[in-house]
């Protein structure tokens, strides 16, 4: 290895006062771990604040390296908001807004794990998401190595474990892991289940069970969440405790991947983040009934807000937490960068630990009225780094046929006609 100056410039970054600095002393380049976590709500992660104690590794990890606190899916279900993260940009740009849209060549040739591959990166993908089977979008073809296997988040791990290990190549890698844990139907390993369900509060009467037919849980909440529809499992306080003991699963699941895979960490880059988030309940507003467990539909603030944990080699600071906004598809460029010291050609995202990368003066926010497809919505914008982000805080109502959706920044919610998973 080629050992550079001994006076190495630094990127230097300084985000709601603290700064922090990306370098490296030589030109190697890192593995990266890849974790991204499906229909994860930032409110239910104990590592940003929740009161039950859900995802203790992320904490561990997040102390050895940064938290971002404001970062923002691009779609509240899986194809788009996935594509952002293979392609890069939002919706209208990469063109996948459902499972049966394919991604133009464009932005086929510009995804980070072909120019990592153009690099000598080995890339492996792993999930037991059983709908990115789905050819369209084209995931699985950007990989070296893509399993797609119907076993639980921690026997996952097992797999990717034992496949990476074995590898003839001692070359850098990509191990790219997509957790479907806390994805309904909500069914925990039954040790993690009891743990969390013995402990649910005294249960509210049982809320309305929606028809078979019914998605999505407006006014009722969705039979698919749990195989046995008795009355008193259909609690919101049940519900709920079923999906933390998910998300606890899927926490085990990636300190156990870190443990086996990473060993300590100095040749690695590690990346946390989700898909979309997940409406635990969201109380009627104006004419329309409350929501129960729902995501794709809608554009609230915890369908698209996701939690994002940055860690491993070059990283000069540790425990920081950084509150200026980012974009999901800021996420794969700052990765690409913290791994091989490069951008990676064409995507349109920033590298957030470079300088030019932030621009804190244009930096402020406005409220205001939106129209769209002849109804109103009201909205928080926020100027950041010359981006201009929406967050919808209405609701599409259900005679609203089609998809709702902003140009400008992407963000997308899949009709109530549609299969959103």
């Amino acid at each position: 290895m080629r050992i550079l100056r001994s006076i190495t410039p630094l990127l230097i970054l300084l985000v709601a006062g603290a700064v922090w600095s990306w370098t490296r002393i030589d030109d190697a380049q890192s593995s990266i771990l890849f974790i991204t976590v499906d229909t994860l709500n930032w409110k239910h992660t104990s590592i940003y604040g929740y009161s039950l104690p859900t995802t203790p590794n992320l904490e561990r990890l997040a102390r050895e390296g940064i938290r971002f606190d404001r970062v923002y899916a691009t779609a509240s279900w899986t194809p788009p908001a996935m594509a952002t993260l293979f392609y890069g940009g939002l919706p209208y740009d990469h063109g996948v807004t459902d499972w049966n849209t394919p991604p133009s060549p464009r932005v086929i040739r510009r995804s980070w794990i072909r120019a990592l591959r153009e690099l000598g990166y080995e890339t492996y993908f792993f999930t037991n998401h059983p709908a990115l089977k789905s050819p369209a979008p084209l995931f699985c073809r950007l990989f070296d190595r893509c399993e797609i296997l119907g076993m639980d988040d921690l026997e996952l791990v097992q797999r990717v474990n034992a496949v990476v290990r074995n590898r003839i190549s001692q070359g850098p890698v990509l191990v790219w892991v997509h957790f479907i844990g806390p994805h309904e139907p909500f069914l925990p390993r039954l040790e993690i289940e009891q743990d969390w369900v013995a402990n649910t509060a005294l249960p509210s009467p049982p809320a309305p069970i929606c028809p078979p037919t019914t998605m999505f849980g407006s006014g009722c909440i969705p039979s698919y969440l749990y195989p046995i529809p008795v009355p008193y499992e259909y609690t919101v306080e049940r519900i709920r405790a079923r999906y933390d003991a998910e998300i606890s699963e899927a926490d085990r699941a990636i300190g156990g991947l870190i443990r086996r895979l990473v060993d300590k960490r100095k040749d690695w880059v590690i990346s946390v983040t989700a898909d979309h988030g997940e409406i635990i309940y969201h109380p009627e507003e104006l004419d329309h009934p409350p929501l129960f467990f729902s995501h794709g539909t809608y554009l609230y603030e915890e369908l698209i807000h996701i939690p994002w944990i940055l860690a491993g080699a070059g990283l000069r600071e540790y425990g920081l937490r950084v509150s200026s906004l980012i974009s999901q598809t800021d996420i794969p460029s700052t990765v690409f960068y913290a791994a091989t010291h490069r951008r990676p050609e064409g995507w349109p995202g920033r590298v957030l630990m470079a300088k030019e990368g932030w621009q804190s003066e244009r930096r402020g926010s406005r409220r205001g009225r939106r129209e769209h497809g002849g109804r109103s919505w009201w909205t928080n914008r926020e100027i950041a780094g010359g981006i201009e982000m929406v967050s919808y805080t209405g609701a599409a109502r259900d005679e609203d046929n089609g998809s709702l959706w902003s140009r400008r920044v992407g963000w997308w919610g899949c009709s109530t006609g549609w299969g959103c998973i």
